[in-house]
This record gives C-alpha cells, sequence and structure tokens, in this order.
C-alpha cells in the first residue's frame, strides 16, 4: 500500500508530508523514501523534478523508480517516460544520494537531466534532442542508454563521475564526454554512430 498517491512527481516533492525534507537518521526522520511512478508524466518548471531539497545520507536517502512491473524492457518507448515541457536547462535535477532507477527520460534542448550529490541513475534511458542527456557531478551511472542527443554522458569539468556498463547511440556531437580535473572511473562502454564516441577519455577507461 501507499501513504499518498499525486498526479505528478515533481507534485508528490512538493508536498509537505511526503516530499523534500530531512530524512537523515541523525536529524530528521530515519526514512528511505520511495517514490513508484505509474505514468507518463510531462513535467514543466526549472526544474520540473528536484530532490536537491532533502537532508539525505548515503544510509537515508530518496529513490525515484518505475513502479514494478512498469519498467522498460531496454528499447526506448517501452516503458515510464518523464519528459520535459518547458525546455529549461537541468529540467530533472537528483540531488542528496537519490537513487533513479528503470525510467525513460526526454527533453528538448536546451534541457537535460542533472545528476550530483553522489546520486545513482541505474537502467535508464535517456533523451535531449540537440543537447546533452545528462549532465554528471560526483554521481554514478550503470546500465543506462543515452540516444539521439548533441551529447549522451557528460562528466563535468572538476567533478568526479562513475559511469559503467552505458551505451550512447547516434548523438550528434559526443557519445561519451568527461571534462577533466577530476576522478573518472569508466568501465564497459559502448558507443556507436556518434560523431565522436569518447571525448577526453580516462586512461582508466577500461572494457
Amino acid at each position: 500500500t501507499y501513504a499518498a498517491t499525486f498526479a505528478s512527481l515533481s507534485a508528490a516533492l512538493a508536498d509537505a508530508t511526503y516530499g523534500v525534507r530531512d530524512i537523515s537518521l541523525a536529524t530528521g526522520s530515519d526514512e528511505l523514501p520511495i517514490y513508484d511512478v505509474f505514468n507518463d508524466i510531462n513535467e514543466a518548471g526549472n526544474p520540473g523534478v528536484n530532490t536537491s531539497g532533502f537532508t539525505a545520507t548515503a544510509v537515508n536517502y530518496p529513490t525515484v523508480r518505475a513502479a514494478p512491473g512498469y519498467e522498460h524492457s531496454g528499447i526506448p518507448g517501452t516503458g515510464i517516460k518523464l519528459t520535459d515541457t518547458t525546455n529549461f536547462k537541468n529540467a530533472f535535477f537528483f540531488d542528496e544520494f537519490t537513487v533513479v532507477k528503470n525510467l525513460e527520460f526526454e527533453a528538448g534542448g536546451p534541457s537535460n537531466l542533472d545528476l550530483r550529490g553522489e546520486s545513482i541513475l541505474l537502467g535508464c534511458i535517456l533523451k535531449a534532442s540537440g543537447y546533452i542527456a545528462v549532465d554528471i557531478r560526483d554521481s554514478t551511472l550503470i546500465s543506462c542508454l543515452a540516444y539521439d542527443s548533441s551529447t549522451g554522458f557528460n562528466a563535468a569539468d572538476f567533478q568526479d563521475a562513475n559511469i559503467f556498463n552505458c551505451t550512447a547511440v547516434d548523438c550528434s556531437s559526443r557519445g561519451f564526454r568527461f571534462g577533466g580535473g577530476a576522478t573518472y572511473k569508466a568501465k564497459n562502454l559502448l558507443a556507436l554512430g556518434n560523431g565522436t564516441d569518447f571525448s577526453n577519455p580516462p586512461a582508466s577507461m577500461s572494457n
């Protein structure tokens, strides 16, 4: 059973009771809140979806995921999709140890998904026509697909990033970009049909 239901993910995160709050053990409610998404949603705002208001830790963190049984099959268009409708930069902003699982994201440029604050993106499909599919800052991506974007995966300058088992396809500029001045861990990456498959790859990258 669910504690509450909402018309959109952004509405749930903005709710005074169930939305962004202090969930840490030390000072908050000691929770592991889960936000299950059952329907495709058009999210509007700057950003439309934002978890930066949580006070979270590696032990107490929010999870945003496709509801069980509603996950995609690994092919775009087969699962729950969150779409940006306003074209603001950073349409989807995940911060504060947020775990995001098995969702599809589509944003029209100039907008994208921004992952930071030791968050994890797991099994997600990303598209940002004419722009960067995902900006990565001190976070981790595992088993994700980026396609039909300008740049698929952008590991930001001076921001650590871990990218494992990810694929970039048909991105007009770059499949994977590693900025520099940070620690990047990259393993088992596949790139196909991009303008440049790997831009400034770290020496430690392996397959």
